[in-house]
This record gives structure tokens, sequence and C-alpha cells, in this order.
């Protein structure tokens, strides 16, 4: 699977997503300086549809020639940023070397803005989810200098390692998705038992609690893209299902208001992009885990309802969308058999024939 959009093979304590994730879709967490050159300004503004529209090989070439244009470092870092993302996206050859060469590269230099190094951190942690093999993590990420250190602080877990990543964003230049994306870190180990610590699953669940409250006033920051928007919202309804399921603090009905929203905002912003559609799908699924888990078979309407953009898609009309929501599906199809999102779209695929099949599509043996 290794040439697919989504890798096929998985971190087995992986984070529970997207992605995550991540793998997931990309606008740096900072404010970016005003061009100052008319023609940067044209030539970034392609380079941008061209990522927007998946064309990989087209965006990574105009990223390359824009960097060499932009009037300021801190321009230039910014478009590296972008041309990282996309090398990671296309993973042709040593796009991912690459890619995680120029992340920490970025991190590296000092001198930069700490908005830009702790989006190349970011973006980092987000490149250790589901998306690459435990291998690939261990040769390329954690491999040499702070890295190294960081897997061996966290006595070879790789899941406490990429959690690390998140938090050196988070003291380089707090944002709302770095601060949930340590939340979930905890929600996994909850949910999917994967974490070795001195912890209660209360204290666990509390320290949810803290990062999404901690959270809330970043929300609406303006540097947000559209599938980043969606995202938030997704990743929270997911952390804090993992609370409430030990705290009981809140009704369902809050958790689920979050997932309908991030697949509101998903829909109405998606247009085109084909990164905020991949959220719209992703949020759907996730929503279909939430009510499958929560109330069964009891809302079967309602998980049908949801799943139904998924089920129905038409590949020649939209294959980029497909070719997401399968990579995706694919990449849950190696997870842990304890693990949540397993567990539960097995539960769903019970329950509803045609997505069961979509699943022995992209890899799932039922």
């Amino acid at each position: 699977m290794e040439s697919r959009r989504f890798i096929g093979s998985v971190l087995v304590a992986a984070f529970a997503v997207a992605a995550v994730g991540a793998y997931l879709y990309y606008r740096k967490s900072f404010t970016p300086a005003a061009p100052t050159s008319s023609k940067f300004t044209q030539d970034y503004a392609t380079a941008r549809f061209l990522h927007s529209q998946g064309q990989f090989d087209e965006s990574i070439a105009q990223f390359s020639q824009v960097v060499q244009e932009a009037p300021t470092t801190s321009l230039a870092t910014e478009v590296k940023l972008r041309l990282a993302y996309d090398l990671f996206s296309r993973n042709a050859g040593d796009d991912r070397i690459r890619a995680i060469g120029i992340y920490k590269d970025i991190i590296a230099d000092e001198k930069l803005d700490p908005s830009l190094r702790a989006t190349a951190y970011r973006n980092l942690g987000l490149s250790t989810q589901d998306y690459v093999t435990s291998d690939f993590v261990k040769k390329y990420i954690f491999n040499d200098g702070r890295y190294a250190t960081f897997l061996a602080e966290a006595e070879g877990s790789l899941l406490r390692a990429s959690n690390r990543l998140f938090e050196e964003s988070e003291k380089l230049h707090p944002t709302a998705l770095a601060k949930l994306e340590i939340a979930r870190f905890f929600a996994v180990a909850i949910t999917d038992k994967s974490l070795e610590s001195q912890l209660t699953v209360s204290q666990k669940a509390e320290r949810i609690e803290q990062y999404v409250k901690d959270s809330a006033p970043l929300m609406d920051a303006p540097y947000y893209s559209n599938s980043k928007k969606a995202l938030i919202y997704q990743v929270r309804a997911i952390v804090l299902d993992a609370s409430t399921d030990i705290l009981e603090n809140r009704p369902l009905q809050d958790i689920e208001a979050n997932y309908k929203q991030a697949i509101s905002i998903a829909d109405a912003l998606s247009g085109n992009d084909i990164y905020t559609k991949d959220v719209a799908m992703q949020s759907r699924l996730w929503y279909a885990m939430f009510l499958a888990h929560r109330f069964g078979a009891s809302r079967l309407k309602d998980i049908k309802e949801t799943l139904l953009p998924i089920i129905s898609l038409d590949e020649t009309k939209d294959p980029l969308t497909a070719k997401g929501i399968d990579g995706y599906l694919n990449n849950l199809s190696f997870r842990p058999t304890n693990s949540y999102s397993r567990i539960q779209l097995l539960a769903v695929a019970r329950m509803i024939p045609e997505f069961k099949t979509l699943l022995i599509k992209n890899g799932w043996k039922i």
C-alpha cells in the first residue's frame, strides 16, 4: 500500500484517527507575513491551488520554485513546510525521507519564528501516525539527536515518543490542534489500553478534560484552514467520548454535537478541496463508530444516514475522495484487535451489509 496517498501500514500503538492523519491535512498554525512580491504571490497561490486538488507532482514542482522566490526567510520556511507536506503525501521514491529532513531542519533553526518550528514539530508528529510502519518511524524520525533522546526517554514506546513531538510543538507555540492531539494520546490510552503509565484511568480522563479546556480559547484562531476547522471538532469529539466514558460528566448529546459540527463545517467548506472532503468522510466514520458504541442498533437509521455519502460514493465522479476514504479504511484494518476503531467498525459492518462489503474491499478480513 506504499503507493497510496494514505499508507496501509500502521504504527501499532498509533493515535486514534485519522490523522490524523494525519495524515491529514495541512495548514500552518501561524499567521504568515504579508508577501511583498507580486510574482511570489501569484506563484504561491498557484502552488496552493494545486495542493488543494491533490496534484502533488505539479504542486511539489511549484513549491520548489516558490521557495526560491520568497522575499523573506519566514515566507521561504512557510513554503518549505507545504513542500514537505506534499512530499510526504506523494510518497514516491525518497519523498518521505526528504520531507522528514525538511521538518528537522526547520526545527533545528532556532532563529526562526517559534510558530514555524512548532508547525514542523506537529507535522512530524502527524507523520508518525497510521501512515507509516514502526520500522520507518524508528529509522528516519527517532534515529538521531533529540529524537533518539525522545525515544529513549519514552523507554522505546513509539506512542509516547510521538506524543513528545506534540508536546514540543505546544511549548513553542500553543495551538488547539496540538493540545487536542496530546489529549488524543490519553484517549487512546483509555480506549485501547495502550499507554504504559502510572496514571490511573481517571487521571488520564482528567488530563483529557484539561487539554480540551485549554484548547477552547484557541479553536477559532484565524490561521486554520477549512480542513483543520473541521478536524478540531472531530478530534474534540473523539477525546471527550473517551473521558466521558470514565468520568460520566456530560450528556452524550454534547459529544454528538461536536461530531455533527465537524461534519457540518467540512461539508459547508469543502468545495473542491480534497483535504476538507477527506475530513468530512473521516468524521462520518467516527460519528458512526460513536453511535454504534453508545446506542447500538437503536440508532441504526442514523448510522446508515451518516455513512450513506461514503457507501454511495462514485469513484468515477470523485476518484480522489474515493481513494482517500479507501486508504483510510485500509489503514484502520491494521489496527490491533482491541482498538476502539476496529471493534466499532466491525460492529457497524454487522449492522450494515453494504459497509461490510466496503471494508472487505479495503483489506479487512471479515
